[in-house]
């Protein structure tokens, strides 16, 4: 009976997966494109990518662990991707939230061959604060891109 009292406390007391607090690079939601605001959680992270050849897709996640993923054919639009949702659990939604708080303040070398017909985007957005990163192609080294290759696993996108 002790135990299960105490199991039960800790239980109470366990916060919910969070961003780090302390420093990092921000600008005001609102500053964001106009086109993916509506998309955006409250909490939580967007990814996305495609291009002019290759299949669109993006995923949404919440700080509450609710993955939206939406994937199309090649050559087709946002607009016509299928949708799938999914719950992660909370050890899972923890080691994304812990590797997207690194690729949230890492700093990134500029991509100096920057690719027209492929782009890939990462958003960090918590309350109003919110950073933008854009691969200018796909995302290559550090947190970023270990971060987008862990959320499409995790959405089988």
């Amino acid at each position: 009976m002790r135990r299960a009292a105490v199991v039960l406390l800790f239980l109470a007391c366990a916060q919910r997966p969070e961003f780090a607090r302390g420093e990092r690079p921000t600008i005001a939601r609102d500053k964001l494109p106009k086109v993916v605001q509506p998309l955006l959680p409250e909490r939580g992270i967007y990814a996305a990518g495609g291009g002019t050849i290759s299949a669109p897709w993006r995923i949404r996640l919440t700080l509450d662990g609710e993955l939206r993923a939406g994937a199309a054919k090649a050559g087709a639009s946002f607009a016509d991707m299928s949708e799938t949702t999914a719950k992660l659990d909370e050890p899972a939604l923890r080691g994304v939230l812990e590797l997207a708080d690194r690729a949230w303040r890492e700093k990134r070398e500029p991509n100096l061959h920057p690719t027209a017909d492929y782009d890939e985007i990462l958003i960090f957005v918590d309350g109003n604060d919110a950073w933008l990163v854009e691969g200018y192609g796909p995302l290559r080294g550090g947190a970023a891109e270990e971060l987008v290759a862990r959320l499409r696993g995790l959405s089988g996108s």
